[in-house]
Order: structure tokens, then sequence, then C-alpha cells
């Protein structure tokens, strides 16, 4: 297999996986027009980590283990998936003139999986503040990255 077919295929995985979502210019407007929405995420994660830090005060740590698991099996196939995807975009890009430079400092490279692969990263971060309230329910100590 030639280093083109290679790229093809690369980008058909990428295409067929993440051209799910709607054009780019849509979410751009829309976190634009919703940046404020991560300010409140960031109050509600708060409130709901005291909260549950209260809650669980007197009582018996949950036992999550299995559903712990399932939920960091389920980021990391995400991140997995992620990362080749990003990877392959990458690998398919990297016979350009100034690829480096462009891929970093531009948007020029950027194709709609990419696009989408970056607006999915963004939103995950949300979804991984879940692993703060594993931790508070497990009753376990709360290191400073988790605030």
């Amino acid at each position: 297999m030639s280093s083109i077919d290679v790229r093809n295929k690369s980008a058909e995985y990428t295409n067929l996986v993440l051209d799910k979502l709607d054009d780019i210019n849509e979410w751009q407007l829309w976190f634009g027009g919703n940046w404020s929405m991560s300010l409140y995420i960031s109050f509600a994660y708060v409130v709901i980590i005291f909260s549950l830090k209260s809650y669980m005060r007197e009582r018996k740590p949950f036992e999550l283990r299995k559903l712990l698991v399932l939920w960091n099996t389920c980021l990391a196939v995400f991140s997995v998936a992620g990362t080749l995807g990003i990877v392959a975009h990458l690998y398919a890009m990297n016979s350009y003139k100034d690829f480096w430079y462009k891929t970093i400092c531009t948007r020029e490279h950027n194709t709609p999986p990419m696009d989408n692969l970056q607006i999915m990263f963004a939103l995950s971060k949300i979804l991984e503040l879940g692993d703060t309230i594993f931790i508070v329910l497990r009753k376990k100590p709360l290191s400073f990255l988790h605030w």
C-alpha cells in the first residue's frame, strides 16, 4: 500500500466517523453567542460538588467501581478515537508546504472532520467534569486538578 493510499484511507476514516456534525460556521456562531454558558456550567459544577460533599458528610461512600470503569472506558474510547482522527488528519496533511505553521497558526488545513474533532473535544470537557462527582460520591480526597 502506497503512502497516497494510506492518506486516502485515513481521510476516508475521518470523513466516515466525523462528518456527522453540521457546518462549522453554525457551531462557531453558537459558541460565540453562548460563551457565557461556560460560566453557568462552572457555577453549577461548584454548587453540585459542594452540595454532594455536604450530602456525603454523614454517609458511607458509594461503591461505584463498575460504573467508574464503564465511565472511564467510554472516555478512553472517545479520546483514542479523537487521537486517531487527529493523527490521520495530520498524516494526510503532512506533505503540504509549511504544514506545521499552517496547521498550528492558521485554519488553512482544517477540514470538516478536523473541525468536528475540535468541537467534540470542547464539548467533552463538560462531560469530564463528571469525574469529580465519582470522587465525591466515593469520598476520596479531591486534588487541585479537580477544581
